[in-house]
């Protein structure tokens, strides 16, 4: 074969490798998927999430107008003495027992659409839609304790301690809109609490329930607005947002959703109204409680997600093009050195 033989196989080879190359890049366009996310999807990986649960400042107990007033029993040998109690316009400090609550799961799951790049390895452009339970399957058990309201008497000092005892489950996010390119998702936080407000009034030394004073209905969703950082890995590797083991095949073409929202906090409130009248029939020398009556009380408490760090994976529905340039490039080398070893058998002969 000679030299302008071997060069024309070349020029035209690097023609045809133009053209492959034109006709893949006509052929790439920003498309979007719409992604479910979660250990159902098929992907083998399980999406996680953790977090930790504070009380906020300005978490307080809160007495109005005539918001306690009762009147204890004490028996007496042959009679008994009535000693009465009260307290109105004041407020009592809360606490979270214990003060951080972490909370942590491996049961995300979502759906995300993403618009992207379909040209191998594929570029995100932007996120229009995000919505996951972010710890799903997860009841994480809350406290949360009053120092009390003291009240002085003719007889001593009589506190009243309210203290909640519930829990949260369901943190959520649900986009609002997309991105727009930028990695942060408008949308909004819920939250799912259940659990109740009981009272213990303690008459010097002794400990008397007053019962309930408020029950969350169940499953109480607190919805709060916010905006969620989303990075999008996408890969055909199997390999997840984050790093991790993939089970699927290596073709698969995955995108992982993640952040790592350190120094990141998320406040929510919820409000108790306290409300009980107790009244017992004692006999003339019996000693206990015969009057409690408790209104215009609220426990308020602004509670404060930190730290909290995410991801979750799914199969990208659409196919990739995949890129032009190993195969053409091998073309080009296969024919060059095809070419040298012609052009090196005919300068030994």
């Amino acid at each position: 074969m000679s030299w302008t033989t071997c060069r024309s196989l070349l020029a035209g080879t690097v023609v045809a490798a133009l053209l492959l190359s034109v006709a893949t890049q006509s052929r790439a366009a920003i498309v979007n998927s719409t992604i479910n996310l979660g250990p159902v999807n098929g992907a083998g990986n399980l999406g996680t999430f953790s977090a930790n649960v504070t009380l906020g400042a300005g978490s307080q107990l809160q007495l109005g107008a005539g918001a306690i007033n009762g009147r204890y029993q004490q028996g007496l040998l042959f009679t008994h003495t009535n000693i009465d109690f009260s307290a109105q316009n004041t407020t009592a400090n809360l606490s979270l027992s214990p003060s951080s609550i972490g909370v942590s799961t491996s049961n995300n799951s979502g759906t995300a659409s993403l618009d992207y790049d379909n040209l191998t390895p594929g570029t995100p452009i932007a996120i229009q839609s995000f919505s996951s339970v972010l710890s799903a399957g997860v009841v994480t058990p809350m406290t949360i304790n009053s120092t009390g309201i003291s009240m002085s008497t003719s007889a001593g000092t009589y506190t009243l301690t309210p203290t909640f005892s519930g829990s949260i489950k369901n943190i959520s996010f649900s986009s609002t809109g997309s991105d727009g390119g930028t990695g942060l998702v408008p949308g909004n936080y819920s939250v799912t609490l259940n659990g109740s407000v009981s009272g213990v009034l303690n008459v010097i030394g002794i400990n008397i329930s007053v019962g309930t004073l408020y029950t969350l209905p169940a499953d109480t969703v607190v919805t709060f607005a916010g905006t969620l950082p989303v990075g999008v890995a996408l890969s055909d590797t199997g390999v997840p947002f984050g790093g991790g083991v993939s089970t699927v095949d290596k073709n698969t073409m995955l995108a992982s959703f993640g952040a790592n929202l350190t120094g990141i906090t998320l406040p929510f409130a919820f409000v108790a109204p306290l409300t009980t009248s107790v009244n017992n029939s004692l006999g003339n020398t019996a000693t206990g409680l015969k009057s409690i009556n408790i209104q215009n009380t609220t426990l308020v408490a602004n509670i404060n997600l930190s730290n909290i760090s995410y991801n979750e994976t799914g199969k990208v529905p659409n196919a990739l093009i995949p890129e032009p340039s190993t195969l053409a490039l091998g073309s080009i080398a296969l024919v060059g050195l095809f070419g040298l070893v012609a052009r090196r058998r005919k300068v030994v002969r």
